[in-house]
């Protein structure tokens, strides 16, 4: 995710500033990040955030959305609707059109004796072709249910339907690389997304285009995630100098301590220069960093006790560790 504006004002977002990983954190001591170093050394720790690892919304994107001006309740972000919006597709003044959207993303489910584990969906690599075939052969059933899918990319669809006016549902960010079973949709209005990922998971089995794919040793296709559920608002949040950007996640979430150093070698030397605030997030705690006026001597304490930009992260780490 990015919201990204030139402007003389820039407010710098970094995910996996801290990752979540063994190998990654012993990694932290390791780096040599001079711009960040020399930022922080005239930045001053304006807020702290804290987030729970039960949120539906990771911290790293309620932050990206909230600093961008988009009100939010955890789980109801309104981010297919607003994309509905930039579209044309949805209305919120025509009360027939004020219905709840969501992002339907298909996705492969590896099923496991005691648990389901939900693959990487860009890892899917769908073709415009693949994705066009799946919808059409998916959207009659989500019809019957009252949702209609809408093509956005080959790898995400948005969904219009009464179901996700006010359903609560967990990022595609919490459910990936891990078990889908503590994400599911509980909910008693979520009974027909349920029952639909059953159906789609019997409807792909024999589907033409999952058998082809599998003679070509590709991933198949056999379930979909709901997220970004909400509905849209006449009032539009005012335009962002919000940059979020997440060079670090890829190798935090495969706890790849190399690359994971690489990604904040590359980051530290192109996009620390232009940041007038800068939000480190961790899984669970992120510090926002941002100037403010200072006495001389203030100043001539921090030139002189100048803190590495390791340590300002193993402090972040900290803070995370001690969430619940």
């Amino acid at each position: 995710m990015a919201f990204m504006q030139h402007n003389s004002a820039m407010h710098l977002l970094i995910p996996f500033a801290v990752p979540p990983g063994p190998r990654c954190q012993a990694a932290i001591a390791q780096l040599k990040l001079h711009h960040l170093g020399a930022v922080l050394q005239r930045f001053s720790l304006t807020q702290p955030h804290q987030g729970n690892a039960s949120d539906l919304t990771p911290l790293h994107e309620r932050l990206a959305l909230t600093l961008a001006g988009h009100p939010l309740q955890d789980g109801l972000t309104g981010q297919a609707a607003r994309a509905a919006l930039s579209l044309g597709l949805a209305n919120p003044s025509v009360p027939d059109a004020a219905q709840g959207w969501a992002w339907i993303t298909p996705c492969h489910w590896q099923i496991h004796a005691d648990h389901v584990h939900m693959t990487d969906p860009g890892a899917l690599q769908l073709s415009a072709e693949e994705s066009q075939a799946l919808l059409h052969a998916m959207q009659g059933y989500f019809a019957e249910d009252g949702i209609t899918l809408h093509p956005y990319s080959n790898s995400t669809w948005l969904a219009q339907g009464a179901v996700f006016c006010d359903l609560p549902t967990a990022s595609l960010q919490r459910v990936v690389g891990t078990s889908v079973d503590a994400w599911l949709h509980r909910q008693a209005q979520a009974k027909p997304l349920r029952r639909l990922q059953n159906e789609m998971q019997m409807l792909l089995y024999t589907h033409p285009l999952n058998d082809a794919r599998a003679q070509r040793g590709l991933p198949v296709v056999n379930s979909f995630w709901v997220s970004g559920t909400g509905t849209p608002t006449a009032t539009e949040a005012k335009p962002s100098v919000l940059v979020c950007n997440s060079t670090l996640q890829a190798a935090a979430r495969a706890d790849d301590a190399a690359a994971w150093q690489a990604a904040w070698q590359e980051l530290d030397s192109t996009a620390l220069h232009d940041c007038t605030a800068l939000t480190l997030c961790g899984t669970n705690a992120a510090h926002t960093y941002a100037q403010v006026p200072q006495a001389w001597w203030q100043r001539l304490h921090k030139r002189f006790k100048a803190t590495p930009a390791a340590t300002h992260l193993q402090q972040l780490l900290a803070k995370n560790a001690a969430q619940p």
